[in-house]
């Protein structure tokens, strides 16, 4: 491999990876990117300058760890509502979206017999 390669190679990575957790948060939580986008259409907003309400691998990917709250009590009525992550890997996110998703993924990975692909073609 090049040096040009193992340099940019990790930079074009982390971009991936950064669009994709963006992606994903905005499907599963599109009023937080309609926020961000509506945000940046104002005139006050300095492209240079962070905001409070910038996306961020802390909060809006992983959660914070003062939201984490305890799996046994995930949906406890006493939960208030600003402390309860909508990260992409938090706790509830897992629950309502990862778990399902995993799960019909094996099932379907399972179901599946490549013979019979084949045979059709």
């Amino acid at each position: 491999m090049s040096d040009d390669t193992l340099t940019f190679g990790p930079f074009c990575a982390r971009v991936l990876l950064e669009n994709a957790c963006a992606a994903l948060v905005g499907r599963l939580d599109s009023f937080r990117i309609l926020y961000l986008s509506e945000f940046q259409t104002q005139p006050e907003y300095e492209p240079g300058k962070r905001a409070k309400s910038a996306f961020s691998w802390v909060g809006d990917v992983i959660p914070d760890e003062k939201s984490v709250q305890n799996p046994q009590n995930l949906w406890s009525i006493d939960h208030d509502l600003p402390r309860i992550s909508r990260a992409l890997f938090s706790r509830h996110l897992d629950h309502v979206y990862w778990k399902p998703a995993v799960e019909r993924m094996l099932d379907f990975a399972s179901s599946y017999h490549p013979e019979a692909a084949v045979a059709k073609i």
